[in-house]
């Protein structure tokens, strides 16, 4: 059996794979899960209106991380993303329109910043609580975004939970 980790949208892929595929893995961490972004709802209403006139938008530079020298990397990386197509905007708003719940027995940590500002994680936690029949939910009270890119102070919490949840297994 193996492991899986996601973070944001490998999260997503992972969770549509235990959906449609049931309990591969040994165990799922899924950091910062992407089900629903922040600010969806203003995304889903304006992405037809916007089409016409923009086909993609520059990505800012966000600190999505307390971590300087990540946040330096991010920004610099020559094979990083620097705009994001409408068509990526699409189908976000395309897989939140047809979200349905389902329910899995997948063995999942969920480690979830606080002050992460790209995903809604309330509304995203309690979808998942509710999807996951083992779900170990895990806050991390200063976490942003890049959960497992953080200072070396808030990684050291989140790799004790990862650690954790591996060994419990």
């Amino acid at each position: 059996e193996s492991w899986a980790i996601g973070h944001s949208t490998g999260s997503s892929i992972l969770i549509n794979y235990a959906r449609d595929r049931g309990i591969p893995f040994r165990g799922m961490v899924l950091a910062a899960p992407l089900v629903k972004m922040n600010f969806h709802v203003l995304i889903d209403k304006s992405i037809d209106l916007a089409q016409d006139w923009i086909q993609d938008i520059p990505v800012k530079k966000t600190k999505s991380s307390h971590c300087k020298s990540f946040l330096k990397f991010k920004w610099n990386d020559p094979l990083g993303v620097k705009r994001f197509s409408l068509t990526w905007f699409r189908a976000m708003v395309e897989w939140n329109r047809t979200w349905t719940d389902f329910s899995s027995d997948q063995r999942v940590l969920i480690l979830q910043g606080r002050k992460d500002r790209v995903v809604e994680w309330r509304s995203n936690m309690a979808i998942l609580e509710r999807c996951f029949t083992d779900c170990r939910l895990v806050y991390i009270k200063k976490g942003k975004h890049h959960i497992l890119n953080e200072s070396e102070r808030i990684k050291k919490e989140v790799y004790a939970e990862l650690e954790r949840f591996l060994e419990d297994s």
